[in-house]
Parts: C-alpha cells; structure tokens; sequence
C-alpha cells in the first residue's frame, strides 16, 4: 500500500516549507471528481440573499481616509498602554532577563481571552492563556477524548521571538506569534480594543527572547517596524537573499501562510517557458518587474488604461475607479497552484461546492499559465513561494482524478514543465536561481514598489496601471460601521474571497540593491566590513594560524563574550581549549579579515579517555549554541558527558547513561534544546537540555530502524527532522517530536557522516568517495561519484545554503553546488583536512575554519583582490 502525504507546517529560518508529512486521514476524492464529471452544481440558494446583498452594501460602506497610524508623544507606547489597560501588576513578574530565574518562576496565568484560532480557511473557536512562562491555546470544542484534539497547543514563553498586530477580515483584530522553533500561529481576537489589550499585556510580560525592534515598535504600522528591523539595509548591502527579502516583507506587511486571503506574493520572474535551455544571462528570459502583470504584455496596456478611465459608478460615488477587478492573492488563487498537495486539495473542493473544477480551469502546465496571463489583463495571478522551494506541489503524488483536458483528452496529471526543465526538482532550482541572479537583483526593487511601495497607492499607483478593487486596500473599509450582520457577514465574504492588498510598506521608491564592486571597494577600506561568502566561492583566500596541536573539533558559539568570540578547539589528544576569535583585522593594518588570540583559559580540560574501538573525532563532539557547555561521547562506560567550557575553571558537569553500548556520534540542534546521539546498540536517542545545559537524564525519544551501528546522526529542530545512518548503509529519516519514522534511503556503502541543511538537503557521505543528496522528502538528487571530476578520501564535509564545503586526505577544501554536485572551487590546502566549520557574521557566513592534520588552522575568506578584478574585467 503506498503512503500517501500532505504539507507539513514545519519551516526553516527562510520562511519555507519543503517537508511532507504522512497523511493518516488521506481521502482520494473519487466523489468530488465524479461530481465534476457529471456537472452536478452544488444546492446554493442558502448564499442567494447574501449574493444579492453585496451590491446594496458596497454603498453603504464607510469609506476611511489612509492615515498615519497615531502617534503616542513624549512617552513609551508600552508604558501608556500599561497604564491604559492597568496591568502594571504584573510587568514585574518577568522583569527578569536572565532565562535561570524566568524559569524557576511559578507560574501564573495574566491573560486569558476568547479567540479563533486561524488555520488557512478554518476558524477554530477556543482561549487563549498567557502565564509567564506558557502561551497556551486550548480549543472549545470539546470531543469524546480529550487528548485528541489537534489544535491545543502549549509552547514556552521563552520560545517567543516575533509577535506583529495583524488583520482578519480587513479589521485589525488579529496577532501572529513567531517562535524561536520557526513554529508560528495566528489567532484572531475579534475586537480591536481587545488585540490591543492582549498585545500589550505580552509584551509587558517581557518575553526574553523576544528582538529588540518589535518590543520598541511593536504597536506601529508595519511600515515603521521595517525601518526598525533594518532588513531594507541589509538587503542593499547583499547580507541576504532576494527569497528572504521577500518573505520578510511579506511577513512584515502581513502576509501569512495561515490565512489563504493574505498568502505571501511573489512575482512572476521568467518569461521563457519554451527554450531548451534558460539562459539567465539574456534580458529576454525575464518578465518586466516593473510593471503589474496585467500589463507585462504592452498589447493590455490600452484596454486596462481604458477601463479605469471609462469607470461609470453606479453606486453613488463610494467605488473608486479601478484598472482591475480581481486581485494578484486571493485564496481561489492558492489553491489553483496548490491544488495537488493537501490539504490544499480538500480547501480546493470545499471552494468548489465538494467537487474539482474542471480540468481546462485546473493548473495543469506553466507555459499554458503564463499565456493567458499575457492575453487576459483581467487575470492578474502573481506567484507564491512555493515555486522557489517546494517541487512536490507540481507532482500529483496523491493521484487524485484532476479530469481530462477538453480539446485533447489529457488526463492532467503532474503539472507540464518548461523544456528547460526535466524534473519538478530541477524547475524550482532553476527558477530560485533566477530570482537571485544579477538582472532580477538589480530590479527587484521596482516590482516592491508596485506590491509594497509607493506605486500601490495614489497617483503613482495611477500612472502604473496599478489600481485594484477598492475594498482590498488597507483601511479602505470600516466593517463595523455596517450594522445588519447578515450584509456585514456578506461584505466580510467577499472581502476574503476576493483577495488584500498588503500593507504598504514604503512611500517612496525602494532602494536599488548595491553592485558587488561597490560592496568589494567598501570591505578594502573597512576591516571591519565582510563580504557573504556565498558571493565569493568562486574567489577565495587562505590565511593559516600555526598551533602546538591538531584539531579535531573547531567551534564558535553564536553568542558573543566581551569583545571577542570564544573559539573552542579539541585537540587529538582530547584537550580542550578556549582562543579568542574576531570576524575582523583587530589592528587594522594587516591584509586579513579575522583576528585570533590563543589559548584564553588557564586551565584547560581534557577529557576522559576515549574508547579504543573509535579515534576522537568531531562526529562525537558538538557545542551549544551559546559556547557554554561541550558535550562528548564515545567513553568506555557508554555515557554522554557535557563539559562546562569556561575561561579559568572548566569542568564535568554532567553524565548521562541511555544506551546499551558505546555512544558513537552526537548532533545538537540550532537552538540547543535537543541532543541526538547514535550508539553501537543500533538506537538513536533524542534528549533535551535543561535551563543548565546539561542533557536530561531520560530521552525523550528512541529510535529504531537500524540493525547495525549508528555511524552519523544530524538534526533540524526547525524542520522537525532526525536523520540518522549506520554502518549498513541505511539511512533512516525520522520526525523530531513525536518519533514517527518517514523515509528510508539506502546508500551503496557504509556510510560516514550525513547532515540537512536550512533548504531540506539531506546529504550522505559514504565509502570514501561518494556523496549522495536527497530531498528532505526522500527523492534522490545526484550523486558525486558519478562526476567526472576526482574525489579523494572525503574527510568531512558542511553544507552552507545551495553549497557542500568538502574536505580531502589529499589537503583539498572543495565547493560543490548541492543540487547537481558540480564543482565550483577547489582550494590546496597544507595538509589533510580534519573539520569545517562556518562562522556565521550577523545575517551571513563570513569566514569558513578549517582544522589541518599538520596542527594549521586555515581560515577562508573572501579574495577581495580577486573579486575586484574578476568585477571590473565582466
């Protein structure tokens, strides 16, 4: 029987959500399609009234003028809410920012409302409770068990890292949660006084996680909480991605996975649906971004521009004119993309009164799409993230009956690629590299302007044939003002049906991101300024730091200590030392971009001997993210230890027995809440650190699938994602929280070491030459032993985003492009290379640390001399 799989809600720290998750409760909907077979219309005559109501409201609607939100002078926002909704009783409670006394707090519940949850379409009635240590969401529909409902919820406070004001049905009633975990959730508070007064009341409870900006902007338009965030800067300045630009934008603007009505925009990038090959250098292959895509054909222009001119309104002079009558987002847009994956395909039928819309309406291939976007000004889809990470959308894997084409008889299946594209993989790789290559680059900014800008509104909105439906602007409408319920619950409808524009972001043009020459020039006169190293792969440098020892480990916690990094090494003999690191030339005057000062702590550890049957190596050793506390394993007692690091007296904390035999690898996740180990019992265990550091002295999970030792285990607690390989070439794939085996792959060798990147890559390293990917759903990418190219005895390997930094027994550090394994760079280091690790500079990877057999440290960096010349000779 095969399984069948539905989206799961997990994200990476990009905003994406490439994971399947195994779909219990799966339905084939052979109904719904024999219903579209048969023309059967649903019984609708329930909505008539409501239907026939609309127009008669649209008149009485109260029209709101687009003002500045109100301004609170001469004090903190936050205080005067305190004294307005007097809960100062409580602000006390967790005035504290160190997370030791949040956490041995009692717990006391300060806020308790009735709210809905929202769920893409669904409205999930329930209450909402915040203590000051829990957010709690409790559903009111009870069922026979209790312990089934799936909406409850209870997550720490300390797990809280974003909270924004959001509307619902255009009334600003709404708040949406963002949790350190990338988990996020979206519940609607009905009345604006009270959003306001929960709003507060959290952040008076002073979540200690919570980012700085949305603590001081937290009440203000999105507009203001953009500027704070500087993510604008950072943008122009190529610390990020365009992808990433664009979903924090869209999240700012109020742009949310969990409301189909407001869904993240992207836009149509690529206008060459027939070549056989996309050529990404050529300003043909791209879509004008400075124009609205009802007007990307200049042969609309004239009719659109007609329209709005010729607008008679018949209303009485409450509708304003517009150049479209549907929207670029709305929720039947969604699910037109969506509509193969669930539960997606379940939200299609419902729109469709319980049956698939016919199979020429259906989404049935790219190039058909774009067409019709061309010919017909009055569609005006833009595209969703989807297209930029998630290719299972584009596969009928469920194999639900879509119907067959009219004029061919085709039964629509997967989705009809582009010729440039072979697989759904390779379509959304090579359209995720278009949205990042250097011509969208430079003219991101004015498709931001339309959508978010200055030209959504106004005279410039005017001028760009940019004008939407009137209801769909922000503070167009005051619903309220409507008082029969049933034309207000009709408006509401249709304001959700027919799609929101965002909130705008910006009143005056949007900065055009910097060339690369200029960002080269700027890091040659300031040392303390760094280049992304994902700009420079094909340009690197190497400056080597000489030490008494071999390193088998290298790390650099997260976190900052005074004014230097601590950088925490492991010898081969098992010392343990504390240097100091700086992402900078401290002295300014030497030509290197790091500073390193040696052995900080007076007393280093060294740990306990190591089994004889495994040499030390970093597969059993891994650090928190803070840089507190490093955790090891691979004794002869079978335990898992964890060492305080510390600068003048570090030592053994804790020690913990699980399995039954010795502890042979170890991962940590990025917020260090989770250990994993893997042992020659053939189990994985999954653990939780406490408020200490020091691992749990029960595991919270067990896994099982393997019959043979655990060689190599990684771990995504944003993903929810475990994956673990063994000596018998299997490699299991499980979920994080509950345990629940997903996929198992099967390499040719034993298998060395495995990891998962923020994108979903899984990538298995085996033998001494092979290197295989996978998507975090179980599809075989490529594989490296069948490059042409030659590999050497493959030491170790790191991904950093769409790139694997591999290092050799030959001395080679070797960049290859994950997603077709091609070799990008190949640096000949001194010596044989034992560990990579990536420093992470604020937003972006700005160094890469490489341990050498001969007791080097090799630090890359980007080669600005390089990049200069290769910049002016392009």
């Amino acid at each position: 029987m095969n399984a069948h799989w539905k989206l799961a809600q997990a994200e990476n720290k990009l905003r994406m959500r490439p994971k399947l998750e195994l779909n219990v409760s799966f339905d084939s909907h052979r109904e719904a399609s024999f219903l579209r077979d048969i023309g059967v219309t649903a019984n609708r005559s329930s909505l008539t009234t409501l239907e026939k109501a609309i127009p008669e409201s649209l008149s009485k609607m109260q029209l709101k003028e687009v003002q500045e939100e109100p301004q609170v002078e001469e004090e903190n926002m936050l205080a005067f809410l305190t004294r307005r909704f007097s809960f100062t009783d409580f602000s006390k409670a967790s005035n504290g920012s160190k997370s030791k006394q949040y956490l041995n707090l009692e717990e006391t519940v300060f806020i308790s409302e009735e709210c809905e949850l929202i769920s893409f379409m669904s409205v999930i009635k329930g209450k909402f409770e915040a203590s000051n240590l829990h957010l709690t969401f409790t559903e009111s529909q009870s069922t026979p068990n209790e312990t089934e409902r799936e909406h409850d919820f209870k997550y720490p406070l300390n797990l809280l890292r974003e909270i924004f004001l959001r509307r619902f049905a255009m009334r600003k009633s709404a708040i949406e949660f963002f949790l350190l975990n990338q988990v996020n959730f979206f519940l609607n508070f009905m009345q604006p006084e009270k959003v306001l007064r929960v709003f507060a009341r959290i952040l008076a409870l002073r979540p200690p996680n919570l980012l700085p900006f949305v603590r001081e902007v937290g009440f203000k338009h999105p507009k203001d909480i953009l500027k704070e965030s500087g993510w604008t800067e950072k943008w122009v300045n190529r610390e990020i991605s365009n992808f990433e630009y664009l979903m924090r934008l869209n999240t700012i603007a109020g742009r949310t996975y969990n409301d189909l009505a407001q869904y993240p925009i992207f836009p149509w990038i690529i206008a060459d649906y027939t070549s056989e090959e996309l050529d990404l250098e050529k300003r043909e292959t791209f879509r004008d971004l400075s124009k609205p895509i009802g007007v990307v054909n200049p042969l609309n222009k004239e009719r659109v521009k007609a329209k709005f001119d010729g607008f008679l309104d018949v209303s009485g002079g409450s509708i304003e004119k517009f150049h479209y009558g549907t929207h670029y987002s709305n929720s039947a847009g969604i699910l037109h993309y969506l509509v193969r994956l669930e539960p997606f395909t379940s939200l299609h039928i419902d729109l469709q009164s319980g049956r698939f819309d016919v199979a020429d309406r259906q989404f049935h291939s790219i190039e058909s799409t774009w067409n019709l976007l061309m010919e017909n000004p009055n569609d005006v889809k833009e595209l969703i993230p989807e297209f930029f990470y998630l290719p299972e959308f584009l596969i009928n894997m469920n194999e639900f009956d879509l119907g067959k084409l009219q004029a061919t008889k085709e039964q629509v299946g997967d989705v009809r690629l582009p010729r440039w594209a072979r697989t759904a993989e390779q379509f959304v790789y090579m359209h995720r590299r278009a949205l990042e290559c250097e011509y969208v680059s430079e003219r991101l900014n004015e498709w931001i302007d339309l959508i978010f800008g200055y030209k959504q509104r106004g005279q410039a909105a005017i001028d760009a044939l940019n004008v939407f439906y009137y209801v769909s602007y922000e503070d167009a409408v005051d619903i309220d003002a409507i008082k029969d319920e049933r034309e207000r619950h009709a408006i509401e409808g249709m304001i959700t049906n027919f799609g929101q524009t965002p909130s705008q972001l910006f009143k005056k043009r949007h900065p055009k991101r910097s060339k690369m020459s200029k960002l080269v020039k700027e890091c040659e006169e300031n040392p303390q300024k760094m280049l992304n190293l994902i700009h420079s792969l094909h340009s690197l440098q190497v400056n080597y730091v000489q030490f008494n020892d071999a390193f088998v480990y290298v790390d650099i916690p997260v976190q900052k200590s005074s004014l230097f990094y601590p950088l925490i090494t492991v010898s081969m003999n098992g010392i343990v030392s504390v240097h100091s690191w700086l992402p900078c030339d401290k002295n300014k005057s030497k030509p290197v971009h790091f500073t390193i000062e040696k052995l900080r702590n007076v007393n280093p550890i060294t740990l306990s001997p190591i089994h004889p049957s495994i040499k030390l190596n970093y597969k059993i050793l891994t650090l928190t993210p803070s840089g507190k506390t490093l955790i090891a394993a691979g004794f002869w007692d079978d335990t898992i230890r964890c060492y305080k690091v510390s600068l003048h007296s570090p030592f053994l904390s804790a020690t913990v027995v699980g399995h039954s035999d010795l502890v042979t690898c170890l991962a940590i996740d990025s917020l260090g809440k989770y250990l994993v180990s893997g042992s020659k019992d053939h189990t994985c265990k999954v653990w939780q650190l406490d408020e200490n550091e020091n691992v749990s002295s029960k595991c919270t999970q067990t896994l099982i699938g393997h019959n043979s030792e655990i060689t190599s285990v990684c771990v995504s607690v944003e993903l929810d994602t475990v994956v673990s390989a063994s000596i018998s070439a299997v490699v299991n794939v499980f979920s994080l929280l509950q345990g629940i085996h997903l996929h198992t792959l099967q390499a040719t060798q034993p298998v060395n070491s495995v990891a998962i990147n923020d994108l979903g890559y899984i990538i298995v390293q085996s033998g001494v030459r092979s290197v295989d990917v996978y998507s975090i759903n179980g599809k075989h990418l490529c594989s490296l032993r069948n490059k042409k190219h030659s590999v050497s005895h493959i030491i170790c390997m790191q991904p950093l985003d769409e790139y694997l930094l591999v290092g050799e027994a030959s001395g080679y550090l070797k960049v290859y492009e994950i997603n077709e394994m091609e070799l990008v760079n190949a640096l000949q280091l001194d010596s044989p290379v034992l560990f990579i690790k990536l420093f992470n500079s604020s937003t972006f990877v700005s160094h890469a640390i490489v341990a050498l057999e001969n007791s080097e440290i090799a630090v890359i960096t980007s080669d600005l001399i390089r990049n200069k010349h290769l910049l002016s000779s392009s």
